[in-house]
């Protein structure tokens, strides 16, 4: 996983099984959308990713974020039925 400020990511297509993202490094991170998996559920671990832009987490699947997270003063919204 690698971004630039700001960037939303989007993991999963909708189809096939979860699975683990390794993050390299500090990333900048604006939101992340888990997409529904056929099977099991995500885990991004691994460095670390900084909150930026009021950035929003949609959870469409399950997924833990073991990654250290940061970013001084910005409030984190989660959406979507999946559990995060």
């Amino acid at each position: 996983m690698s971004s630039t400020p700001f960037d939303l990511f989007v993991i999963g297509a909708g189809s096939g099984p979860a699975g683990t993202i390794t993050v390299s490094g500090v990333q900048s991170v604006g939101g992340i959308t888990f997409q529904p998996p056929g099977s099991g559920s995500y885990v991004i671990n691994g460095g670390t990713l900084t909150l930026s832009n009021s950035p929003v987490m949609t959870a469409n699947g399950d997924a833990t974020i073991a990654s250290t997270v940061a970013g001084a003063g910005v409030a984190l919204v989660k959406a979507g039925t999946g559990t995060l």
